[in-house]
């Protein structure tokens, strides 16, 4: 009897025993699952958290080359005609090449990189700013200067325009003043004479050629000595003059001469005859004799000789 109380006894121990040891097991069977279950969820969450912020990354890369390209495209449009500024806008353009070189060659960015990059980035940006000032300065400064050398310009015109209109006025007043100094004649008389002194129109018996005229009044004119020049011209059109020396300027020139008198002028008319003695041998024909004074022609007159 005391026996079966015992077995009895050890049994129901046994069975307790058990019962807390399945009891146990199943805990920590759920614990574990539970465990596993929220491990994976972590996993799951830290895989799509690194995703997420790859994918960031990628944005971030693509968004970094994007502005640096079009940093590239501005400083393209950037225009000085300043030497040194041109040669600090492609040292600028060279750093931005070689930021991007850089970054594309690159197949994954940490967030640390990322953010040194946008960094360089926005030094770069400010950079170009302060480019894009001064040359806007530079432009405005550029289209005054422009706008004060085109007004120079316009006045300079303005004044050469008047200044020719004078002269034009002055050589026109000039050329008046000139035209009304020159000495006019009147009566102007030729005639051929043998050695005797009376008129002749034989060649062969021709001395002299007498030329008179009369000097009229002109109070403009330079009053003084005056050479009366002679030019008789042969049928032939040889100027008949008894040296190569004989010469006068006409129309800026040097012509030869015949024969030349000295005169006084003082404004008042003035009659005067010149003579040209013969020193060769005449052929028949027309001859004309011209007058000059003062670098001017005054008469012409014709002698046919038989």
């Amino acid at each position: 009897m005391s026996c079966r109380v015992i077995k009895n006894n050890n049994y129901k121990i046994m069975a307790k025993h058990s019962s807390k040891i399945y009891l146990l097991i199943i805990v920590i069977s759920v614990s574990f699952n539970i465990w596993l279950y929220i491990s994976k969820d972590e996993i799951i969450k830290e895989k799509d958290k690194i995703a997420s912020m790859y994918k960031g990354t990628v944005v971030e890369k693509e968004s970094i080359k994007t502005d640096l390209n079009d940093m590239l495209l501005q400083y393209d449009d950037l225009k000085t005609n300043n030497y040194t500024l041109n040669k600090r806008l492609e040292n600028e353009k060279e750093k931005i090449m070689v930021l991007l070189k850089k970054i594309k060659n690159i197949k994954s960015l940490s967030s640390q990189k990322i953010s040194l990059y946008k960094k360089e980035l926005a030094t770069l940006r400010k950079i170009m700013r302060s480019f894009v000032v001064q040359i806007d300065s530079l432009n405005t400064a550029n289209k005054k200067l422009i706008a004060k050398n085109n007004e120079v310009n316009m006045k300079y015109e303005t004044v050469k325009s008047e200044k020719e209109e004078l002269i034009g006025i002055k050589d026109s007043l000039s050329g008046t003043v000139a035209i009304a100094k020159i000495i006019k004649a009147q009566n102007a008389i030729v005639s051929g004479l043998n050695r005797r002194g009376r008129t002749t129109r034989r060649s062969s018996k021709l001395a002299t050629i007498k030329f008179c005229l009369t000097l009229l009044d002109n109070e403009l004119a330079v009053k003084g000595s005056k050479y009366i020049y002679l030019r008789v011209s042969a049928p032939n059109k040889k100027i008949l003059s008894s040296s190569d020396d004989k010469l006068f300027e006409y129309n800026g020139e040097k012509i030869a001469y015949s024969s030349s008198r000295k005169v006084e002028y003082n404004g008042k008319k003035t009659d005067i005859c010149v003579f040209w003695k013969k020193d060769e041998e005449l052929t028949s024909g027309l001859y004309y004799i011209d007058a000059f004074v003062d670098g001017n022609k005054v008469a012409t007159k014709t002698l046919t000789l038989k």
